[in-house]
């Protein structure tokens, strides 16, 4: 009992194992006359051949032959081809198509995937061509600002009617040429394409076959320049999620300042440079001419890399200035979008190491120096001075008067002391006087005189003190009674500075007798 049971199950396995269901779906492996051709017989071999065994009345009804005129025929089949027998002849000059709908079915009841059409003309070609393809595909994003555009026709054309019937808008300059047995058009742009531009690739009938045939329809193809629409940004909080490190800093000596959009941003030396840091890769050249100061000053760029631009001044920027620095929407990414806005960075040349320097004004504002007296040593004693204000006297006599054996010759000398400061009224702690320019800056000169000396004032030597680094001494010599000068000190980055390059937004001219 136990081996014929054994026996059932074996079999039963076994015809389980060699059952097949089909499923996949016939294919027609030709169609004669073949698709696009020209035949000379009055009645031409009319074949299609499938992939399998077919259902031939169902595959009959799904077949039909249709021109101006529909010959009769009749079907015939041998093994998986289909014949239609003509018994009446074609008409010449005529075309003709053979159409295989999907409702044909194998021996199994599958379908076609699809209808299989083939059309042919007799005695000569009537056959429209198409447009088998166009490169870019209509929808797609281009991202190559030079790429060709190539359409693949099915058969040859006539290049002369190829550049009339091909139309790109907005217009490119281009070159267009036929490449595969003149059935291949490759345009090529002179000029590049602007990105964000939707383009619109038209092919009309005008263009004809080489046996003079227009295309069968017009065709359109729409693309767009770019694949990449994200504009640049110099706004940090507008990024998803916030990168602080872009935006625009002020940098000098290790410190950094963020420089606020359309807010006047203070606290900037004289000597920093400005770092630009964009959201995404930039375009150089554009970038660079989108960006100007106001006030203008000569200024040239490095770029740290894509997203860094560091504007570096030729000479310090001027003291108490407000500048504007603009970067327009000129300013492009690498992908060709222009800088979200324009952004206008003010700041203010003014901080600890960037303040203008004054002579220390005396009471109301009024404009004053001091004469430094002689020891009995012949040296400088600030332990006694005279301040003096505009228009006051001179001490002559001693101890404010010594001489002094100059050039051979026994003189007067005098000493005054000027004392500076800035505005927060640190300049001796932070730095001292900048002795050249002082002895190019400060001049001492006779206006009038009721004497009838002809000596001319002269300084002998200007000094910094050691102990008052924020004071000169002018030594000074040849004054004479009964006269009227002026002692001037030139302001400005050519005047009178300190050791960091500070220097005085306004001359200072004082008058004195004697």
């Amino acid at each position: 009992m136990k081996v014929s049971l054994t026996i059932i199950f074996l079999s039963l396995t076994i015809v389980s194992c060699n059952y097949f269901v089909d499923i996949d779906p016939p294919e027609v492996i030709s169609i004669t006359p073949a698709n696009r051709s020209v035949v000379l017989e009055d009645r031409p071999v009319i074949c299609v051949e499938f992939s399998e065994s077919m259902d031939r009345p169902k595959t009959e009804e799904a077949f039909s032959f249709s021109g101006e005129h529909q010959p009769k025929g009749h079907f015939r089949w041998e093994n998986n081809k289909l014949f239609f027998d003509l018994i009446e002849n074609c008409k010449d000059a005529t075309v003709y198509t053979i159409i295989i709908r999907s409702s044909a079915e194998d021996s199994h009841g599958n379908n076609l995937k699809e209808d299989y059409t083939s059309s042919f003309s007799t005695s000569i070609d009537l056959i429209k061509h198409e447009a088998v393809s166009i490169q870019p595909a209509d929808g797609a994003r281009v991202a190559d600002i030079f790429s060709p555009l190539i359409v693949q026709f099915s058969e040859a054309v006539r290049l002369d009617s190829v550049k009339k019937g091909f139309i790109i808008t907005p217009y490119v300059v281009c070159d267009i040429t036929l490449l595969n047995d003149n059935s291949t058009l490759v345009f090529t742009p002179y000029n590049n394409y602007i990105h964000g531009t939707t383009y619109t690739i038209t092919l009309s009938t005008d263009i004809v076959d080489i046996a003079g045939n227009h295309l069968l329809k017009e065709y359109k193809s729409i693309f767009i320049c770019g694949t990449d629409f994200t504009l640049p940004t110099l706004n940090p909080e507008s990024m998803e999620p916030p990168d602080y490190s872009v935006g625009c800093f002020a940098h000098y000596n290790g410190t950094e300042v963020r420089l606020q959009p359309f807010t006047t941003t203070e606290g900037i030396d004289k000597n920093a440079d400005v770092l630009i840091r964009f959201s995404k890769a930039m375009q150089r050249i554009d970038t660079n001419e989108s960006i100007s100061i106001s006030p203008p000053c000569n200024t040239f760029f490095s770029w740290e890399d894509d997203h860094s631009l560091r504007i570096i001044p030729s000479s310090p920027l001027d003291l108490m200035q407000t500048y504007v620095l603009t970067i327009s929407s000129q300013a492009k990414d690498i992908a060709g979008n222009t800088l979200d806005k324009v952004y206008n960075f003010p700041f203010k040349i003014y901080s600890q190491y960037s303040q203008p320097i004054e002579v220390i004004p005396y009471g109301n504002n009024s404009k004053n120096i001091y004469q430094i007296s002689w020891d009995s040593n012949g040296n400088a004693d600030d332990s006694l001075s005279r301040l003096l204000e505009n228009d006051d006297i001179i001490e002559s006599a001693p101890p404010y008067s010594c001489y002094k054996l100059i050039n051979n010759t026994d003189v007067t000398v005098l000493i005054f002391r000027i004392q500076f400061t800035n505005t927060t009224n640190t300049l001796a702690t932070i730095a001292s006087l900048d002795l050249p320019s002082a002895m190019q800056a400060i001049s001492f000169s006779l206006i009038a005189s009721q004497s009838s000396s002809t000596l001319i004032p002269k300084i002998w030597k200007i000094e910094v003190p050691t102990n008052h680094p924020d004071c000169v001494d002018i030594y000074m010599f040849n004054l004479t009674p009964q006269s009227y000068y002026r002692l001037s000190i030139n302001h400005g980055i050519n005047g009178i500075r300190d050791s960091v390059g500070n220097y005085m937004l306004q001359p200072f001219t004082m008058y004195l007798n004697m």
